[in-house]
């Protein structure tokens, strides 16, 4: 029998995925915070007494410093998603036993040292987390892969863990898009409500304010587009797979390590609802197949 069950819960590869929480948990609170300002600036513009103060600059002021928090936030965001997926790609690569020149720019020995960094820098919670698993109220990392003790054969075990990350990640990311597009909307009818009976000029300069606002939606409705084609790639290699090979492993390897180093992170708020649930349906259904 393969030894992932137990390997998984080595204090390596535990600090190795609070630490990888903790950065992709930063990246959201980054993300937070530029939709935060994205949306102060647009209603700081239309705040009367700052339109007298500051007159027809005030689109423009207000466009700019927003944009540079944007751009600004998304390059801390995009190092912490690295070092995140860094984390997780040495886990499952070693625990799997595959091949890695390195792990998205980081070496094994730096992965260690940012790990003990981060978990000693955060005592408290990582104790706390690195016991707890993903079906307490703190939800924590301990039996990352789950249900899997009485898979016997190795091949078959990874592809198993390797169907686990793609079937909670798939099921968060479906109430995300529903979340974001229902924002889209919500901008796109306000900006239509505030511009009604506007020359284009105008229309333009009101614009300008939300612009920020806009770029995030957008790239963020793309970034959707492209993990969901990432996730549709990897459900039809999962789906298609009868004999399950090295190859074919490394293959639906090869795209989470992909989808875990784009910029895009689940909403907390929708991840911790929804995860503890999950947990349990998927624990349901791995029960109801066992039955004869």
């Amino acid at each position: 029998m393969s030894s992932i069950p137990t390997e998984q819960n080595k204090e390596k590869y535990l600090r190795m995925q609070y630490s990888a929480r903790v950065c992709y948990n930063f990246t959201e609170m980054i993300n937070e915070l530029i939709w935060l300002f994205c949306i102060l600036g647009f209603i700081i513009n239309n705040i009367s007494s700052l339109k007298t103060i500051l007159g027809d600059v005030l689109p423009f002021v207000s466009a700019g410093l927003t944009i540079c928090i944007f751009i600004g936030g998304e390059l801390l965001g995009s190092n912490a998603i690295k070092l995140g997926a860094a984390f997780r790609k040495y886990i499952d690569y070693n625990l799997f036993y595959l091949k890695a020149d390195n792990y998205c720019g980081y070496n094994e020995s730096e992965l260690i040292d940012k790990s003990l960094y981060i978990c000693d820098l955060r005592e408290k919670d990582s104790t706390v987390r690195m016991q707890n698993s993903g079906h307490d109220s703190i939800k924590g990392v301990r039996n990352w892969y789950i249900d899997i003790d009485s898979i016997e054969d190795k091949q078959q075990l990874i592809f198993e863990c390797q169907k686990q990350n793609s079937w909670f990640d798939r099921k968060i990311s479906k109430v995300q898009q529903v979340a974001f597009g229902i924002i889209l909307l919500f901008i796109i009818s306000i900006l239509l409500i505030i511009n009604r009976n506007q020359t284009i000029s105008t229309i333009i300069i009101s614009v300008l304010p939300a612009i920020s606002l806009i770029i995030k939606v957008i790239k963020e409705l793309l970034m959707y587009s492209k993990y969901n084609n990432l996730m549709s790639k990897m459900e039809f290699l999962i789906n298609t797979t009868s004999n399950v090979t090295d190859e074919r492993i490394m293959q639906i390897q090869k795209l989470i390590d992909e989808r875990r180093s784009m910029n895009f992170v689940s909403i907390n708020l929708i991840h911790n609802l929804f995860s503890i649930k999950l947990h349990e349906r998927h624990a349901k259904i791995n029960n109801q197949k066992q039955e004869p």
